[in-house]
């Protein structure tokens, strides 16, 4: 396997992604990858994936993977013939009948929910028969281009109200950090977050806190203002922690719902829950 094309089939959301990232840096050094995924993901593949074939899923010619066609049209055709196809998701049998008859040489299925331990990152390993990395669940898959920022950022929200942080919580962890970041405090908020943004402004303003509100930002502003600003940061078990994590970031994840042992973020990351 370690000379053979890779093809990788990528569906999560951004935590998902992000978790991906150890093995899809590895199977493109070991003999060169071809990516499909969410368009915007794009603006967060480390050096090592820059240069690799990248497909938006949400392109028509992406869509036709899941059609149960006989032939697929360009690009995919030269892609997967003789390619391995690491897909993560479960298995669906129209997609494993299209990328057989596109002449693909293998098709390893990765588990995009799993129930127990391993952690998502070593099972993604094992999967593909390679051993993983020394220390590859404490080594940040994007490490930031810059130097450290001087702001502590924070991370409410969450795809599930089971993993949300209360504003409250929130609030009082930024009260303990008060006066140690020059850069202030800045709260993020993703679309599914807005329902947060005016309790924890009461939350803040109770404790007689100032903060700097970021929403709605895409991926690619997230990871430049995280990158420059974030000295230090406190999120839920959701993808804007994972990101900041990856970036190098110290990062305290708090775990709601979620089994850490299974999707803890990688990097520099301390657990709570």
């Amino acid at each position: 396997m370690a000379s053979t094309r890779q093809f990788a089939l990528v569906l999560g959301a951004l935590g998902d992604f992000i978790l991906t990232l150890p093995l899809l840096c590895e199977l493109q050094r070991r003999g060169g990858l071809a990516l499909c995924t969410r368009g915007a993901y794009r603006a967060l593949l480390p050096p090592a994936l820059e240069d690799l074939a990248f497909i938006d899923l949400d392109s028509a010619a992406a869509a036709s993977l899941f059609a149960d066609v006989a032939a697929l049209p360009a690009p995919f055709g030269d892609l997967l013939r003789g390619a391995i196809v690491q897909a993560f998701l479960r298995p669906d049998a129209g997609l494993e009948r299209t990328v057989r008859r596109a002449g693909a040489a293998g098709l390893v299925w990765h588990d995009p929910r799993p129930t127990a331990p391993p952690h998502l990152v070593l099972r993604s390993f094992s999967a593909a028969g390679i051993e993983p990395p020394a220390r590859v669940l404490e080594t940040p898959v994007l490490r930031r281009r810059e130097g450290n920022g001087q702001a502590l950022w924070l991370h409410a929200g969450s795809g599930s109200a089971a993993k949300t942080l209360a504003p409250d919580w929130l609030a009082a962890a930024a009260q303990r950090e008060a006066g140690r970041w020059a850069g202030g405090t800045i709260v993020s908020f993703g679309e599914a977050d807005l329902p947060l943004v005016e309790p924890l402004r009461a939350a803040f303003r109770a404790r007689d806190l100032a903060f700097t509100v970021l929403i709605c930002p895409t991926l690619r502003e997230l990871r430049r203002r995280l990158e420059a600003e974030a000295g230090a940061f406190i999120g839920a078990d959701t993808g804007v922690t994972h990101l900041a994590a990856a970036l190098g970031i110290p990062t305290t994840a708090v775990f709601r719902a979620t089994d850490p042992a299974i999707w803890r973020p990688v990097g520099e990351v301390r657990v709570e829950s």
